[in-house]
This record gives C-alpha cells, structure tokens and sequence, in this order.
C-alpha cells in the first residue's frame, strides 16, 4: 500500500524537541535505531506475565512502529470498510517482492494510547476517507490550540494535536492528487501551493478546542509542485508548475498579487540564506539570486556537473558555509562560507 493514514508522517515531527524517556520517531531519537536505557532486564516470558506490563489489540493491520512521547503512545493501522475484502499485504523473498491482491476499500486509523495501561485514549480516521497526500504535516500552536496541519490528496486539514480530534477539512484538490507542500503558518494565517490548484491563504480562528479556517485570498500565479515555497519579510518565493510557464514567482504576502514572474534559471527548488535565494533547477543549474520583490536579479550562477541520470530534484542545504547539492547518486559540496 503506496500511502499511509494521513496522520503518519505526523509522528515523527515531534522530533526536534526529542527527550530521552521519548521515542518520537520512527527508531528512536535521531532514527538510529539507539535507546539510552540502561540496566535493562534480560528475560520475559508472556505466558507468565513476567517482565510484561500489558497488552492491548489493535485492530486492522499494518506494519508501523510506535511512537512514545509523554504518557501517550501512538501507533497507525487500517481497518477494512464494511462490505470490502479483508486486508491482506504483499509478499516477498530474495527474488523480489509480489504485490497486494487488496482490492478492497480501507479506513485509515491512528491510536493514542495510554502508555501505563494500553487503554485507548482516542482513534482518529483520516479525513473523510482521504489518501494521504505526499504532504509533510507541521505542528503548530495558536491561541493555546496545538494543531497539525498538513495536506491529503484532496484537502487542507487541521487534527488537535493533544486528542486527534478533526478540527477542519477544506477541500483543496491538485492535479494528479500531488499534494506536496508542507503548509506554512505566520501571523496566524496558513498557506499552501500545490499544481493545477494554485495558491490559497487562509486565516486561523481558534476559540477554546475548536478551530476553523476562513479563505483570505487565492491565486493561480503560483502552484508549486514538490520544489518549496521560501516566505521572508512578508513576500512568497518559489517556481511555478503549470501556470506562469515554470517561472520563478513572488507573490505579496497580505493580498497574495503577483511581484514578478521571470524565467530565472529554470524552475527547481528553494532555499534561503543571508537575503539571497538559492535556485537550483531541474535541469542542474545553481541560481543565487537577490530575495527581493522588486525584480528577480540572479547575482550569479553555475552548472552543477551531470554525472548521472534524471533530473535535479533534490533541495539544496546550506549549513555552516556550505552548500550541499545531490544529483542522483552523486553529493557536491561548495564553500560558501566568508573568506
């Protein structure tokens, strides 16, 4: 099965805040795979409960880890619908993998769970029956509501961070289903860019533990694919998809109008460092290029060597001087940094 509940990629986010009692991604802090307990017992036995705290069902199926932060423990599953086939997975061994023969329709589920007892605390199923988008979600607070926001196949949904609870589902449907963008949050208004679709900002209103969306503006100027959106001193950067012929784009923050469109070096993907952007395109050029809404003005660029197949869709990293550039299965580092 290609995706998952659209809640999944939202366990790892806790990441970045990561304590040692916590597991808050999938295989341990920094995805090593490395616990820090110490003087750990060396035997159990479930027939005698020794060393087992408690067990619990989970129903469905599936092949997730869990996720342990706080008192919680968070796990994902899918669930038949009623009336379809009962699930079943692929097959593989040395000579290569079979696919699925599940033709049948899921529900896709994640669990909270009390960490001390197994009880289950809450279930959310995922937003109107949505697939997941390729959508990386995003936790968020406003107003005291810690919310994660994050993209479906066909919708912009917001999910109460501490009970799962659905708070909204606007529908935002994209060519191909290709719901890429992690959405960004500022001021307490959200944004997101997808193809076909285009760009849509939204105004967050939260009252209590409810929250709701209101649309402030839309544009087809830009819709991003998978290449990234840069937002900085309340103007939006980034490389069109369908409309604006693959330009470069900026676009006014408050009322969404269109600054510029150029052609730059191709559209490709964004990072921002020290008032510059760095485009690097599909077609392996290396763009640094003034972010300012005035005018697109490429300060300098280059060809990054083509040693390999397919196009330039990695985004480039900056990190302590440097500049990191992959193309397929070769990595090239530039000094960047201040002579």
């Amino acid at each position: 099965m290609r995706r998952w509940c659209f809640l999944v990629g939202f366990l790892s986010f806790f990441a970045a805040k990561a304590e040692a009692q916590n597991w808050p991604s999938f295989r341990g802090p920094n995805g090593s795979g490395i616990a820090d307990d110490q003087n750990l017992p060396v035997s159990w036995n479930v027939e005698d409960s020794t060393n087992v705290l408690w067990k619990t069902p989970i129903a469905g199926l599936a092949h997730s880890s869990p996720i342990i932060w706080g008192d919680q423990v968070f796990l994902t599953t899918a669930i038949a619908r009623e009336g379809t086939a009962d699930l079943s997975t692929g097959e593989g061994d040395s000579a290569g993998y079979t696919s699925s023969k599940d033709l049948g329709r899921q529900t896709w589920l994640i669990y909270g769970l009390d960490k001390n007892t197994g009880k289950t605390l809450w279930q959310a199923a995922s937003a109107d029956g949505d697939l997941a988008g390729y959508a990386s979600p995003r936790l968020i607070e406003h107003k005291g509501l810690r919310i994660v926001l994050t993209l479906t196949a066909k919708a912009m949904i917001g999910v109460n961070a501490d009970t799962g609870q659905l708070l909204w589902r606007f529908p935002h449907e994209s060519y191909a289903d290709e719901n890429v963008l992690t959405p960004l949050f500022q001021d307490g208004h959200i944004f997101v860019s997808t193809p076909k679709a285009g760009s849509v900002k939204w105004k967050l209103n939260v009252e209590g533990d409810k929250a709701s969306v209101t649309e402030v503006w839309r544009s087809k100027e830009l819709d991003s694919h998978h290449d990234g959106i840069i937002l900085i001193a309340d103007h939006i950067y980034g490389a069109s998809r369908i409309y604006n012929k693959l330009q470069w784009v900026c676009l006014n923050w408050e009322f969404g109008e269109k600054e510029y469109a150029h052609d730059g070096a191709g559209r490709g993907s964004v990072t921002y460092a020290d008032g510059h952007l760095y485009t690097y395109s599909e077609k392996g050029v290396m763009a640094l290029v003034k972010a300012t809404p005035q005018e697109f003005n490429v300060i300098s660029k280059f060809d990054v060597p083509n040693q390999s197949e397919g196009p330039f869709w990695a985004h480039p990293v900056v990190c302590n001087g440097r500049l990191y550039l992959r193309h397929s299965d070769y990595l090239y580092v530039y000094d960047v940094g201040l002579e």
